[in-house]
Parts: structure tokens; sequence; C-alpha cells
């Protein structure tokens, strides 16, 4: 398709009597810095964490997971009740202070 492209471009070009030396080169030069906004793109987002993300809460349940199983195997019943109490209203917030601390 680039090839039809370019070849487009080059007869348009040769019809209105401008250079047409130069398309190709112009055309590799644009995808060229188009690929590497790409990469770049990517790279930075390859390095953030999402709280919100799918992966990134599967992960959440399966610590709160491991954390409810430990504190059920080591607490007494009355402490396990403050206990949780007290972490669910913690984490109903934790992808809001999550982002704020990777800002």
């Amino acid at each position: 398709m680039e090839a039809a492209v370019l070849e487009h471009e080059r007869l348009e070009q040769q019809k209105r009597g401008l250079d047409v030396g130069q398309i190709s080169s112009r055309r590799i030069e644009a995808l060229t810095r188009l690929a590497t906004l790409e990469v770049e793109a990517l790279r930075l987002r390859a390095g953030t964490i999402d709280p919100r993300n799918e992966g990134m809460q599967r992960v959440f349940r399966a610590w709160v997971g491991d954390v409810r199983d430990a504190a059920v195997a080591t607490m007494a019943p009355e402490a396990l009740d403050a206990f949780f109490t007290l972490l669910e209203t913690r984490l109903q917030t934790w992808e809001d202070r999550a982002e704020a601390l990777l800002r």
C-alpha cells in the first residue's frame, strides 16, 4: 500500500511540475519519526503502574487474601473484627493514594 501511495504522490507532483526526487526520503523520514515516537510512548507506558488496571486489581485481591489468611491464623476473633473494619475503611481509597504516590 505504501508503494501505491508513493506512486500516486509522485504522479501528482509530476503533474504539477514539482520535484519528485525527495518524496520517498521525506516519507521515510516522517515514518521513522512516528515509529520513534511510538517506541518512546511504549517505553514510558511500560514504566508506569496503573492501580485501576485489571491486572493490578488481581494482584491487589491476591495480596488482600494473603493478609486475610495471615490475620485469621494469628489473631483473636475480637481483634479480627477491629482489624478488618479498619482495613476495609483504609482500602476504599487505596487506588487514589497509590496514584498520588506514583506522581
